[in-house]
């Protein structure tokens, strides 16, 4: 009699594998010679889907005309194919499109395979000393991210012939006949690769410079047998105590203006409890993140309200007041508690997992996975010695070891409340309307918070402005010019809030016709926007003061006084919205 089990694998975890070998003395022909085709696919262009709206067009000589502005907005080949591959791709990078307004890079063109993306000149940033050049991947299967600087750079305004092999004998990116990057003993090379699904070849690039392709080819290559029953010998390896979430799903998107990772979690630990009203938009809303420019008087403390609230020392309770306000109890655990009791949590864990609970986090101990700020746990696999998490962005949850995540003697660096949240029972039934209520009329309190370390609102825009105009960079040398922690992290906070905000506000309104003044903070915030970016020649991103900021700009005495009195214009705009509460409140 044959016994069938139902078995949930456990990803592989590369800490498990020995590295792979960087080899130099290879060449193209060698490698393909090595790595023959099974099968080839010439993608049609017409057939070519866009996703999430990016600039595609086939023109009239049949080449293809893309620009994404942002990397979620990217192309589906839609030819699938399985491991071991390899894609051809005859492209031109244009030069003068690429002027960093969109995003802190440029320049680079990538694909993706399931749940690993590969990059050619990755990490182009507009600083010159910063620019890496970068070939960049996720090691197919075992997914961990690897970076080799100043071998990737494309040149520009010529038509390039680019060649990634993820094949089974060599790993391999050749660009015009010149191997860049060739290694072999990969972890995946060893594996039986007839097991693994087809998965669509997705192709984006990042900001706004213009790719020209003139033709894109995906072939299937071959693939050997792998023999790995010994004779006379049968094993079966059954792994119980398994559990992940039925319901996985990306937790935030930033092409939607999704950018505080926090309120995705806690959207998602909403789904969960059947609260689907409780959204993304409600938690942006709620926290306050995307009403509040932040700005901080010291170091890097994250990327909006709840993680400068979350950087002063012992303030966790602050995220229990968040879940308060929409009638749930909760606890954080504090990451020295866990520590603590290591075995007790992750049996916690486990159980809300069982319950089909997520439980939310913001570290990851050794952070194998090189992941940042929030995400939610998802599942557990050998009796809990290994968890799944689902990053902010990730489409697909990764793996980590116990031993990984709560390493025995870690220590946090700083004061940053670092832990877990366990979500607990509904309490009192609050009315919706009533919640959206306090929240508006409650923002004055949020948009004029000021403290020794960080301030809000519109001082948050003055004393960014003034740190500029005073010369705050003027001894900063190029290779400790950190743009996104010290400038373009703000960036992007004033440009998410004036684009997004309007959902949670026009929800507010709809629940309390009578903030009639809500229309003047809608037009407050889309003043806001324009200021940024379409003004006339006049907005921040012109004036090299946006997400393009260079150094030179920040020490340029003209050119940063004009980026610093800007500032000073959204300041305007953030008191305005503060009058604008206050007097309804004042008339009520």
């Amino acid at each position: 009699m044959n016994s069938y089990l139902p078995v949930k694998e456990r990803k592989p975890d590369f800490s498990d594998y020995v590295n792979f070998e960087q080899i130099h003395d290879i060449t193209f022909e060698e490698i393909k010679k090595s790595n023959p085709v099974l099968r080839e696919y010439d993608v049609d262009f017409h057939k070519v889907t866009p996703i999430y709206y990016p600039h595609y067009q086939v023109l009239e000589n049949g080449e293809a005309e893309f620009i994404a502005w942002i990397s979620e907005r990217k192309l589906d080949t839609n030819v699938a194919v399985r491991l071991p591959f390899r894609i051809d791709i005859e492209f031109l990078s244009e030069k003068k499109s690429e002027e960093f307004l969109w995003g802190t890079t440029e320049g680079s063109l990538w694909f993706s395979h399931g749940s690993c993306t590969y990059t050619m000149n990755a990490e182009n940033y507009a600083e010159e000393a910063l620019k890496k050049h970068a070939i960049t991947f996720r090691q197919p299967v075992l997914g961990n991210e690897l970076l080799y600087s100043h071998i990737g750079d494309i040149p520009h305004d010529q038509y390039n012939k680019l060649t990634w092999m993820v094949g089974e004998k060599h790993f391999a990116v050749i660009l015009n006949g010149e191997v860049r990057f060739c290694g072999i003993n990969f972890p995946y090379m060893e594996m039986d690769l007839h097991l693994q699904a087809p998965q669509t070849i997705i192709i984006g690039t990042n900001g706004q410079g213009k790719k020209l392709f003139r033709s894109i080819k995906i072939a299937q290559l071959k693939t050997t047998p792998k023999i790995n029953i010994k004779q006379g010998v049968l094993c079966m390896n059954v792994k119980q105590s398994n559990n992940v979430l039925p319901n996985l799903r990306q937790i935030v998107h930033p092409e939607y203006g999704e950018n505080y990772w926090f309120n995705g979690c806690a959207a998602y630990l909403m789904e969960c409890l059947g609260q689907n009203e409780l959204d993304y938009s409600f938690f942006a809303g709620l926290t306050g993140e995307n009403f509040t420019q932040v700005f901080s008087k010291n170091h890097f403390r994250g990327n909006g309200v709840v993680d400068y609230c979350l950087s002063e020392k012992d303030n966790h309770h602050f995220i229990e007041s968040i879940f308060a306000r929409c009638d749930y109890a909760s606890t954080f655990v504090p990451l020295k508690q866990i520590l603590s009791n290591r075995e007790m949590y992750v049996q916690m864990l486990m159980a809300y997992i069982d319950k089909g609970l997520p439980v939310i986090l913001n570290d990851y101990g050794n952070n194998p996975h090189n992941r940042p700020s929030w995400g939610v746990l998802v599942g557990y696999a050998d009796y809990g010695k290994t968890l799944l998490y689902m990053g902010g962005d990730g489409t697909e949850p990764d793996y980590i070891s116990v031993e990984d995540l709560l390493p025995k003697g870690y220590k946090e660096e700083g004061q940053h409340c670092h832990g877990w949240l366990f979500i607990g029972k509904k309490e009192e039934k609050k009315d919706l309307a009533g919640i959206y209520r306090e929240r508006i009329l409650s923002l004055p309190q949020l948009l004029t918070f000021e403290n020794e370390n960080y301030c809000f609102g519109a001082k948050a825009f003055c004393t960014w402005a003034k740190s500029i105009d005073e010369g705050l960079f003027e001894q900063i040398m190029p290779e400790d010019f950190d743009d996104w922690g010290m400038h373009t992290a703000y960036v992007c906070c004033l440009a998410t809030n004036s684009s997004v905000i309007k959902v949670f506000l026009e929800k507010a309104l709809a629940l309390n016709p009578d903030l009639i003044f809500i229309q003047d903070m809608i037009a407050l915030y889309e003043q806001m926007g324009r200021y940024w970016n379409n003004d006339n020649g006049a907005d921040l991103e012109a004036l090299g003061g946006g997400f393009n900021v260079t150094l030179d700009a920040l020490q340029d005495r003209d050119r940063r006084k004009k980026i610093a009195d800007k500032l000073r214009r959204f300041a305007v705009c953030m008191d305005e919205v503060v009058s604008t509460i206050d007097q309804f409140k004042v008339e009520s």
